[in-house]
């Protein structure tokens, strides 16, 4: 695998942060990694948050550690020692790394270590990758892109389009459009397609105006449109087009492709407030390639895809054969920062409740109107339940996916039409599936987020990295784009 490619592409993994958002990293370097033609060197293990049962249960199948000493952090050190914990999980027991493995080559830290005759144990608890240790074998080459070189003060792009630099030198003759252009984006990275449009346009086609653009080296660039203004579910299910000075634009291949040493490390944190990919591309078809493996490619393992399945039918039992709802409700670290839809947990409840009804009047429309849409994403179909099962009667119970582990709340939920895992899951499933993960929160998170994705009617939070998992898994899915809500 190694030796088709020119060697391999390493990363500073924050393992400090939760699994969605180092799934959106892996996502993110896996595109890098092919655009260079090297091997993905992902973190052989990730740190599960939480546990089901009391830590000695937990310690028989995964080893605890205290996430500050791990980690070299204070962040949790004022916290109740219950929660300083942590559980060391494989990363292949959070994504199907076999699938990924079919066509892109991939590997995990541990796996490098050993193949250059180097113990596992090497490998770092923080997930930064060790610039002696990791050497120490051998004489291999390791090239450092500094964290700044990234995309500070500039657009950073797949790849330049061809004679850029010529057109940039026409456009700055100052004359006609390319003067246009430039008053328009004067100090930004970016604008978006429909501002430039609007200030520039002269009423020609978009094809028209792209290609006049281009005349005087300025882009269209091709990314997603993010939630209420922020990035942090990094969907690709709703395809935007945004405008960028070519003299704005870096791009990766034509930055990195030639260097020719084994390693190459990209320094620090690149993942706060970017794109999905961490990038924007130049062209419609590179968008479409990434697009397919994020919604194609990257699953949870085939253990907690069967599970989901599975529970997905006894949610459909229970609700008389018809489309089921559901909602993702995050308590726990966002009531500490504030980041929740209401501080009050029962407050909180009655918001998603109201919106379980709302979710019910839209299945109920579509269903009636006959006319399904799709996400705009490749290889759509048309969602074929809404031929074979009836949307929710007004009192049917929805499901509910949430963190919050208070009793008396939980209680109360579920008095008022709530269906939580523990109330699905049994004891064989996890004998059967030989599912024994699900004890961790963590790994428990992804199979519900894939239950969640196939739900007739979702609502998540726009500040959760878990709805957007939830939403990519949707698009996988056909599902119609209106039984989504993202608050």
């Amino acid at each position: 695998m190694v030796g088709k490619t020119k060697g391999f592409y390493v990363r500073d993994w924050p393992l400090h942060l939760g699994w969605n958002n180092i799934r959106y990293i892996i996502e993110a370097s896996l595109l890098h990694a092919e655009l260079l033609d090297r091997v993905l060197v992902v973190p052989t293990v990730v740190y599960a948050r939480a546990c089901e049962f009391d830590k000695l249960t937990c310690q028989a199948y995964a080893k605890m550690v205290n996430r500050g000493d791990a980690l070299q952090s204070d962040e949790w050190r004022d916290s109740p020692i219950e929660k300083q914990w942590a559980w060391l999980i494989p990363t292949e027991l959070m994504m199907d790394l076999a699938l990924i493995q079919r066509t892109r080559p991939l590997m995990t830290t541990a796996d490098y270590l050993l193949l250059h005759d180097l113990p596992a144990s090497l490998e770092t608890a923080k997930g930064n990758w060790d610039r002696e240790a990791y050497h120490s074998s051998s004489d291999t080459g390791l090239h450092v892109i500094p964290n700044g070189n990234y995309d500070n003060g500039i657009s950073r792009v797949d790849r330049m389009p061809a004679g850029w630099e010529a057109a940039v030198e026409e456009g700055n003759k100052g004359e006609g459009l390319g003067k246009k252009i430039r008053e328009v984006l004067e100090g930004k990275t970016t604008e978006e397609w429909e501002t430039v449009k609007n200030q520039v346009g002269r009423g020609e086609s978009e094809e028209v105006l792209e290609r006049e653009l281009r005349k005087v080296g300025a882009y269209v660039l091709h990314t997603w449109q993010g939630s209420h203004g922020m990035e942090y579910v990094r969907t690709v299910t709703e395809p935007i087009k945004q405008v960028s000075l070519g003299e704005g634009m870096k791009g990766f291949w034509d930055d990195y492709h030639h260097i020719t040493k084994e390693v190459l490390l990209l320094e620090g944190e690149t993942h706060y407030w970017r794109k999905p990919g961490s990038l924007r591309f130049t062209t419609v078809p590179a968008q479409t390639s990434f697009a397919k493996m994020v919604l194609r490619d990257i699953m949870p393992p085939p253990v907690l895809n069967a599970m989901a399945i599975r529970l997905d039918q006894r949610m459909t039992e229970k609700v008389g054969g018809r489309m089921w709802t559901s909602a993702h409700m995050r308590r726990g670290d966002f009531i500490h920062h504030e980041w929740v839809m209401n501080q009050d947990g029962y407050a909180h409840f009655n918001r998603i409740k109201e919106w379980m009804g709302k979710g019910r009047d839209v299945l109920v429309d579509i269903k009636n109107s006959g006319k399904v849409e799709m996400y705009p994403v490749p290889g759509a179909v048309p969602d074929e339940s809404f031929k074979t099962m009836e949307p929710p009667k007004k009192n049917d119970p929805f499901y509910l996916a949430t963190d919050e582990r208070n009793d008396t709340m939980i209680a109360y939920f579920k008095e008022h039409g709530a269906v939580m895992v523990n109330d699905l899951i049994t004891p064989e499933d996890r004998r059967e599936l030989a599912a024994w993960s699900l004890v961790f929160t963590d790994v428990l998170g992804v199979m519900e987020q894939t239950l969640l994705a196939r739900a007739g009617y979702f609502y998540g939070h726009a500040l959760s990295s878990v709805a957007g998992g939830a939403v990519n898994h949707r698009g996988s899915l056909n599902k119609d784009p209106r039984t989504t809500k993202i608050d």
